[in-house]
């Protein structure tokens, strides 16, 4: 009996050291708290590691980058689950809930943040409109690697298979690193798992997608625009427009410095008044 017991604490123990060292997530989107997308990312992540969720209480897609300001209070609705994560409920947009998360809501800093899956894609020029993005960038400003990802829309949207590929990916991710200021940005295909290609490594799509605004007339006679938006047909091979339409997983390292240091000389060569090398 007592060596049963002293291996039952030996185990326990054991346990208890495992579950130390698994890895922080810090789970938001741009869809809201219950979006099916979130939810099915924090069952297939909780299984590779501890973790919280920080997402908007209520839709905040095409926010871009914008946060909540501080003419506006921001409202903070906590529970734990079951299996004892905590989610955060909060009255922000995407990038704030972050920031938010980060600063005030975590008693330690997460080894990386996951931000989706949204509903529909974010891909080449329309990433920088994206809630979804814009959350995974902010934590790059902090240093935290972080991932964005997307879910294509169209009959077929699995977010599950989605949500699966990301926690294979996490686990790499922390293992292999990538270069500080750098996140991940995928768009996973509306299609059945079995027809899914692959993944693809590629670039940002520089093609642009189409704003459309249908005007209309209210009842009482004022006119009004309504926004929509036709995405780009097609894509340079090898880009993430591309990968998506022929059926891959398109994975597209992004940077925070955007600066075309190749422009650098020509700009100098103008001798602009006041402006010294």
């Amino acid at each position: 009996m007592r060596k049963l017991l002293l291996v039952f604490i030996a185990l326990s123990f054991s346990l208890h050291g495992l579950s130390q060292n698994l890895p922080h997530i810090l789970l938001t989107n741009d869809d809201g708290i219950d979006a099916p997308g979130l939810l099915a990312m924090h069952q297939a992540l909780s299984r590779v590691g501890t973790v919280t969720v920080a997402a908007p209480a209520t839709t905040q897609s095409l926010s871009s980058h914008g946060l909540t300001s501080g003419r506006n209070p921001i409202f903070v609705t906590t529970r734990t689950d079951e299996g004892g994560s905590v989610w955060h409920s909060i009255t922000a947009r995407p990038a704030t809930c972050v920031s938010l998360a980060l600063e005030s809501l975590l008693s330690d800093r997460p080894d990386i943040v996951v931000s989706g899956s949204n509903h529909g894609d974010n891909l080449g020029l329309v990433s920088y409109y994206s809630g979804t993005v814009a959350a995974a960038r902010e934590a790059a400003f902090q240093g935290i690697p972080s991932i964005a990802v997307s879910v294509q829309a169209g009959s077929h949207m699995d977010f599950e298979a989605a949500a699966e590929f990301t926690a294979h990916l996490v686990e790499r991710y922390l293992k292999e690193k990538l270069p500080p200021k750098t996140f991940l940005n995928v768009n996973y295909p509306a299609l059945p798992e079995d027809e899914v290609k692959g993944g693809r490594i590629v670039s940002l799509s520089l093609e642009v997608s189409r704003s459309l605004y249908v005007k209309g007339e209210m009842p009482n006679g004022q006119g009004y625009f309504w926004q929509s938006y036709q995405p780009a047909a097609g894509g340079e091979p090898e880009t993430d427009l591309w990968a998506l339409l022929e059926g891959y997983i398109a994975i597209t390292p992004m940077q925070l410095d955007t600066t075309d240091s190749s422009v650098i000389p020509l700009l100098k060569s103008w001798q602009l008044r006041g402006v010294r090398d």
